[in-house]
């Protein structure tokens, strides 16, 4: 974004006949690379096939200039792939459409009434709370269904915290609550100090969440490649992508920007996935080619 306000040229324009074109290009769990959340500057063309206009300040004709944007259901597919474990789906806090869930244990028809009316006071304490400047978001499930069963349905979906409330619960004001990133742990607390500390919690799982994905990015990306002979060998490592750190996924090294070097890579299913803009300055040699190179990029298998 910066080269962009300053005016500078962005990286992929110094490569002739680049694309103009900006896309997130996220790791997923098995090392490969999935591109979304795409933009496109598509300039003037489109507006001069559909004669789209407008006036300028001189009273001229002017082509409007359109872009073209991405988000999707791709990264809704990015979101999953990035952050789901064995046993479903765990939504960062800040897209989650529940922040909180309560799951209420009625085992007695006289236990409904009470219990209920429990988890809504408590949900309404908790929705005058806020994390990243919005109410947070909550849950009671109702449903005419086992607690085991809704409990088991919330941690597929995801949700960062589920509270689950019972008779008991009720009589000594406290819950009993689950991370969706340590579910294993059962945490009992009382009411007044889960209400204040929730925005606290979902900070803790959203970062989290986000430092697990960073060190996989880290530990999957080479920057000691150097030759086509080292980039060969690591590429045809597939057994190695999900048990040894550095033996697949990404590798970031510097590239000639010339089409016809990356024939020779179609047998690995490899492909220059994007140009980052946090360039090193100083020029290098291609690894396919050996030749002057000034920028670095990103190779990767992708879907």
């Amino acid at each position: 974004g910066l080269a962009l306000i300053t005016g500078e040229k962005p990286p992929h324009e110094r490569f002739p006949g680049a694309e103009h074109t900006y896309s997130l290009e996220a790791m997923m769990q098995d090392g490969k690379a999935l591109q979304a959340g795409t933009s496109h500057n598509l300039g003037t063309g489109f507006a001069k096939a559909a004669n789209i206009q407008y006036q300028d300040k001189d009273g001229q004709l002017q082509f409007v200039h359109t872009t073209s944007w991405g988000t999707s259901t791709r990264m809704v597919g990015a979101l999953i792939m990035t952050h789901a474990d064995d046993d479903g789906m765990r939504l960062p806090p800040a897209v989650a459409p529940s922040q909180v869930v309560f799951v209420p244990i009625i085992r007695e028809e006289a236990d409904q009434q009470p219990v209920l009316a429990f988890c809504e006071a408590v949900a309404k304490r908790l929705r005058g709370q806020r994390f990243q400047g919005e109410a947070v978001r909550v849950k009671v499930d109702a449903r005419d269904r086992k607690a085991q069963d809704k409990r088991w349905d919330w941690v597929k979906k995801g949700v960062p915290l589920v509270v689950e409330v019972g008779p008991r619960d009720v009589a000594k004001d406290e819950l009993c609550w689950i991370d969706r990133t340590q579910i294993a742990k059962k945490n009992f607390e009382a009411v007044d100090v889960f209400v204040e500390k929730v925005e606290e919690r979902l900070n803790a799982i959203q970062a989290g969440l986000k430092a697990e994905a960073d060190r996989r990015l880290a530990d999957h990306t080479r920057t000691d490649i150097k030759d086509p002979a080292a980039f060969r060998e690591h590429f045809k490592r597939k057994a190695d992508w999900l048990s040894k750190p550095g033996s697949a996924g990404y590798v970031r090294a510097y590239w000639c920007g010339e089409e016809e070097s990356l024939a020779p890579l179609s047998d690995l299913g490899v492909t220059v996935r994007n140009i980052p803009f946090d360039q090193p300055g100083a020029p290098g040699v291609c690894v396919l080619t050996g030749k002057a190179a000034s920028l670095q990029v990103i190779f990767a298998r992708a879907y």
